[in-house]
């Protein structure tokens, strides 16, 4: 009798760590009591903010606006002055990048910032983090704040922290919180991005040619 109340305990003391463990940290959250974050994206949004770069001694600096419609997009950087310092774009034919001095297209665009830029920029990843989601096609680690709020992932080498959030207009009678300031990480390189403006949907601008 007494070893079965041992054995009791022990076991009810288990499923409480591994429940406290499960709050915090989850790869695919379902459904009951767990935070359940949104799956998709709009369509059409537009974000404005500030961005820096920063590899050992390296830093890099500039404001971004990214423009996306359906699967296309284009991000544009500017430096201090309003003058663009790079612009990349990806449609269904190509993807582009562009700077003051060199003009480039392939099939491959972080390959491409990459040998302009010397750094790693996870683009296809960086259009679901920057909402607040793990790119739905690799597995992702979670971590949530008190609110149930996403506060960092985990995913295919990267390190996602979320510090900040903003109140969105999703419609004239609909908001929803999004990502304010996130700090990305691997390895030695460190990208912090803080947006300034959101903008969904019907909102969002056109993309240039």
């Amino acid at each position: 009798m007494l070893k079965y109340r041992q054995y009791g305990s022990s076991a009810l003391l288990l499923l409480l760590l591994l429940s406290l463990s499960a709050c915090t940290m989850l790869e695919t959250p379902q459904t009951g009591n767990l935070p359940v974050y949104e799956t998709t994206i709009p369509q059409a949004w537009t974000v404005n903010g500030r961005i820096s770069v920063i590899r050992g001694e390296e830093n890099w600096y500039a404001r971004f606006s990214w423009i996306q419609q359906g699967n296309d997009f284009q991000i544009r950087f500017t430096g201090p002055l309003g003058e663009t310092s790079l612009q990349v774009s990806q449609t269904a034919s190509d993807v582009r990048l562009n700077t003051s001095s060199v003009a480039k297209k392939g099939d491959d665009l972080e390959q491409l910032i990459l040998q302009e830029t010397g750094w790693v920029f996870p683009v296809s990843s960086l259009r679901y983090w920057l909402h607040g989601q793990p790119e739905p096609s690799a597995t992702a680690k979670i971590q949530y704040n008190k609110t149930a709020q996403i506060r960092e992932i985990d995913q295919q080498g990267w390190h996602i922290q979320y510090t900040r959030w903003m109140s969105v207009a999703e419609s004239a009678t609909a908001k929803k919180v999004l990502p304010k300031k996130l700090v990305i990480t691997r390895d030695d390189l460190k990208i912090k991005i803080i947006i300034s403006q959101w903008l969904l949907a019907q909102h969002s601008l056109q993309l240039s040619n």
